[in-house]
């Protein structure tokens, strides 16, 4: 663990700086693309063999789930083609994590063509049935512009939607959106009071972004050694490990 000094501080703010002033070139929605795995066993090659029983009985669930393994390699050779086929089947008998899942194989082009524009019709069909991470990553869609038109009014709705239920990705990235001012009036104040909210909650990238807004005074007034004990939280969790 990095020992914090009064010798080594100004040295590690700078470092710490270039990487916060780094992050803060890029807007809201850095996004994983994670699948959905409900229900999915992960023991090898015993999760691939019981999954592909429950597939060729005819188990919509089965075969959304023999198409993860599949599609992650899960007891077998990862197969992109496989997947796909088995998300699809899965996801027109109206299995929603199918249905996710083969949105981002038509977004990423793996087992099919590349198709933003199917990606997109896909997630909001599905974002409409209600389905929480089909509403954030529809949020995603509108403000990068993916399968349809950017529309940063719309991404901030829907992001605003699924923070009001809990997520605290989607809270993360509404204080983006304040603080950029994309697709609402700019609020620097507001971004900070979503921020610290989430910081208290522990989280590790709401820490380093609530010390960057102490060390710029952004939505509140400059305070150095908050900005820099909130930095060593987050170097301490190791978010940045590689650079002290």
């Amino acid at each position: 663990m990095t020992k914090f000094t009064k010798i080594n501080q100004e040295n590690i703010l700078s470092k710490v700086r270039i990487v916060a002033e780094n992050k803060n070139k890029v807007l809201s929605f850095d996004l994983i693309n994670y699948k959905k795995d409900k229900g999915v066993r992960k023991d090898g090659r015993k999760a691939f063999e019981f999954h592909k029983f429950l597939a060729e009985q005819g188990n919509v669930n089965g075969k959304f789930q023999l198409g993860y393994c599949y599609d992650e390699g899960i007891g077998i050779d990862i197969n992109k083609l496989k997947a796909f086929e088995l998300y699809k089947v899965a996801a027109e008998k109206g299995n929603n994590e199918a249905q996710y899942n083969l949105s981002l194989l038509y977004e990423l082009g793996e087992g099919v063509d590349k198709n933003e524009e199917k990606a997109f019709e896909i997630i909001k069909k599905l974002a409409e049935k209600g389905d929480p991470d089909a509403n954030y990553k529809l949020a995603y869609y509108y403000i990068k512009g993916i399968g349809t038109e950017i529309n940063k009014p719309k991404a901030f709705e829907l992001c605003k939607k699924v923070a009001e239920k809990g997520s605290n990705e989607a809270r993360f990235n509404l204080a983006i959106l304040y603080q950029f001012g994309e697709g609402v009036d700019k609020d620097e104040k507001k971004a900070f009071e979503l921020m610290k909210d989430l910081a208290e909650k522990d989280d590790i990238n709401a820490q380093f972004k609530l010390g960057h807004y102490y060390d710029k005074g952004i939505g509140t007034e400059l305070n150095k050694s908050k900005a820099f004990e909130l930095y060593k939280a987050a170097a301490e969790k190791g978010l940045m490990h590689n650079l002290i």
